[in-house]
Formats: C-alpha cells, structure tokens, sequence
C-alpha cells in the first residue's frame, strides 16, 4: 500500500468514528408523544432549535457524512489508478522476462541471432579438428603398424 492509500484510509477510519459519535449524541426526536392531535407550542426552546446543541449535532453529522463518501469516492479512484499503474508495470516486467527467455530458448536451440552462427562455426570447427586428431592417431597407429610388420 502507498503512504496515499494509508493516509486516506486513516482519514476514513476517523470520519466513520466521527460520524458514528455524532449520530449517537443526538437525541431521539419525538413530536408530542403521548397525544392524538399535533399541538405545536411557541416554546423557547422550538424558537431557538437552529442555535441548540441538537442543531449543531445534525449540522456536523450531515458535513461528516458528505466527507465520509468523498473519501470512499477518492479512496477507490486512487486504488484504481495506484492498481493499475502497478498492472501496467508487471506487465513491462513480464513483457521482459519474455523477451529474455526466448532469446535463452534462442540460443539453446542454435537460432536467432549472430551469436548462435558464431557458436555453431566454433561447433564445427571443434568437431574438425577433433575428425584431424583422430585421423593423426590412426596414421600414426597404421605407420607404427608398418613399422613393426617391417621389422
């Protein structure tokens, strides 16, 4: 994993906890409990519900849950593109390693490039001077023959 990934997933982890406490604190909310008809009261506190503590939960818990999916948005992009720029790089690697080991087949079976003539030319002359070795020793060998036989 990248320092990007961790850094955002680190971010993740703290806005799913803050996310979590937010909904937590708040209250439940309950419209006259208890009664058949709706009353509604011009209470203080109903006048001033958008400076409460409830209000300022509702107001964090909605901003949170807004970057609590950014961030699972941009976690995933830059997995996609971190993944893929990974891929595209195994993939040269691959490529390579392919390359290579077809020049090895190459040259294991005597084909391909110049090299391999070079390998083979040295073959053959190995193999004629090996053919002129064996051909001294059995002059060699009929003279010795020759010689004995005379004597």
């Amino acid at each position: 994993m990248s320092w990007i990934e961790i850094t955002l997933g680190g971010l993740l982890l703290i806005s799913a906890v803050s996310i979590i406490s937010m909904v937590l604190l708040q209250e439940a909310e309950q419209q006259n409990p208890g009664s058949i008809t709706p009353t509604t009261s011009g209470t203080f506190f109903s006048q001033n519900e958008s400076r409460s503590i409830d209000a300022f939960y509702k107001r964090w818990t909605k901003i949170i849950a807004v970057s609590f999916f950014l961030l699972v948005v941009t976690l995933n992009v830059v997995t996609f593109i971190l993944k893929k720029s990974e891929l595209n790089a195994l993939d040269e690697q691959v490529k390579k390693f392919k390359e290579q080991s077809q020049q090895v087949k190459n040259v294991e079976e005597g084909t391909g490039n110049e090299d391999s003539d070079d390998a083979k030319k040295s073959d053959e002359n190995v193999k004629t001077e090996g053919e002129s070795a064996e051909k001294f020793n059995e002059n060699t060998k009929t003279e010795d023959d020759t010689e004995k036989s005379s004597e």
